[in-house]
């Protein structure tokens, strides 16, 4: 199932019922599930393990993980359950922490009128006294787990449960969880899956089983639920709300200067594109379709060493983790052409090497199927193109207005297609970041270095 604009639509429209896996996904119990299993092999004389390895424990039921990790038939696989539960339930379920956007997403979800309940392989006792114990009881309509004898400890059984004790529909309910499990669990009663990055899976078993979603964070959860334009964002990001970590409203940022270059080669390009960052740019995509990496990596070796922080490249990929630069711009061809975990993978490590990442939309659909996933946005075209003639944006401004001054967007939201000097303060007036500009600067080369002081003094 895509990600594209008809799921996140049809999620809005028709999710009623939410499952939260627990292990790995509403807290992080590893601590008391090692030292269960510590505990467990010490009483049983098993020495010879990588405790390393002792993460496998956690999503899948245990007395599986006990036969697969230590080749144990199924009776000695029960009595080291057996032992493990003696530590586990004496101290081993209050080794817990709980992640720390699960709480709010949790309180926000439940105040918009979702059903939630906890489907967990862990055994329901112990279960209902860590959601107790996390002061969340109030906010979920049942917590169900695995019974002390073993069964109903698939994640699928689990799911039926629910669905046999609860007037709700596979369509209008979703799973949220950490592991392939409960993706396959997910998968088997046709219903829609989310899977986090911060718990216990691996994230090649997710990308393996393709969940529809894979989310950094749980209060990402609600950009997929209420990403919508026609459902009001969360109190907790709407404008009005501000506290001492909230990024600054677009009327506080300060209104950013955007070079696209020209798709094919520029006379002394490299000079002039030196001479528009000594002139006030503020950043620049580099945009050369047709090139090759080793003829983007020479242009990009003869601009000012000291500009490159303030470079994307477009689609390469290669060039941006070995060049010290702002970041990646994708097409939207290339960025569709990855897997969801290929995706997934590029947003994580370009967050880690410090870089940034960006991509355009063309329409309110694009845009929210991209919200919360990059830094920079840019909408185009806003007005008819300058560089393709007759290429005319169908965005209704107004509505654009409404949007960017009545939300705090994470993103940078920057204008782009048709921007020149004439309308730069009908821009400024709808809320944008910025001005991204391609044909306005390139058409007369002799004459870029006035139009970007032109465009930048308005």
């Amino acid at each position: 199932m895509s990600t594209g604009n008809y799921v996140i639509y049809k999620v809005v429209k028709q999710v009623k019922n939410i499952l939260f896996d627990l292990d790995g996904t509403i807290s992080d119990s590893r601590k008391g599930i090692f030292n269960g299993i510590l505990y467990a092999t010490e009483k049983l004389g098993i020495t010879d393990f990588d405790q390393n390895e002792l993460e496998s424990f956690i999503g899948p039921p245990l007395p599986n993980s006990f036969e697969a990790k230590f080749n144990l038939d199924k009776q000695a696989a029960a009595d080291a359950v057996d032992i493990f539960r003696e530590y586990y339930a004496d101290r081993g379920w209050s080794e817990n922490e709980m992640y720390p956007s699960v709480k709010p997403t949790i309180e926000e979800l439940n105040r918009r009128g979702y059903k939630l309940f906890v489907a967990t392989s862990k055994p329901t006792v112990f279960a209902k006294q860590i959601i107790e114990f996390f002061g969340l009881k109030d906010f979920f309509e049942e917590v169900v787990g695995a019974n002390l004898d073993n069964s109903r400890s698939e994640k699928s059984e689990i799911i039926q449960y629910i669905f046999d004790n609860h007037a709700i529909k596979n369509e209008e309910t979703l799973i949220v969880g950490d592991t392939k499990y409960d993706v396959l669990g997910a998968k088997h009663h046709k219903m829609f899956s989310v899977s986090v990055t911060y718990g216990f899976g691996l994230l090649s078993d997710i990308h393996s089983v393709e969940p529809d979603f894979v989310i950094d964070e749980c209060d990402q959860l609600l950009n997929i639920l209420i990403g919508d334009q026609t459902h009001p964002r969360p109190e907790r990001f709407s404008k009005p709300f501000r506290s001492a970590e909230s990024k600054p409203f677009r009327s506080e940022k300060k209104f950013k200067t955007i070079v696209f270059s020209h798709p094919e080669e520029v006379k002394e390009e490299a000079g002039l594109i030196n001479q528009l960052f000594d002139n006030g740019l503020d950043e620049m995509v580099i945009r050369k379709p047709t090139w090759t990496t080793t003829e983007i990596q020479t242009l990009l070796e003869q601009i000012k060493s000291q500009y490159h922080h303030q470079i994307y490249l477009c689609d390469k990929v290669e060039l941006v983790l070995t060049n010290s630069i702002k970041g990646l711009h994708c097409s939207n061809a290339f960025y569709d052409s990855l897997t969801k975990m290929e995706q997934h993978q590029l947003h994580r490590t370009l967050k880690e090497r410090g870089q940034q990442i960006s991509i355009s939309v063309h329409n309110p659909g694009e845009w929210i199927k991209r919200t919360g996933k990059f830094d920079q946005l840019y909408v185009c075209p806003i007005f008819e193109s300058i560089s393709k003639p007759g290429y005319k944006g169908t965005w209704d401004h107004q509505w654009l207005a409404n949007r960017l001054t009545t939300n705090a967007l994470d993103e940078s939201i920057i204008a782009l297609g048709g921007v020149s000097a004439d309308n730069r303060d009908a821009i400024v007036e709808m809320g944008f970041d910025g001005a991204a500009v391609l044909g306005f600067i390139w058409q007369d080369t002799d004459k870029s270095v006035g139009q970007l002081k032109h465009l930048k003094n308005g």
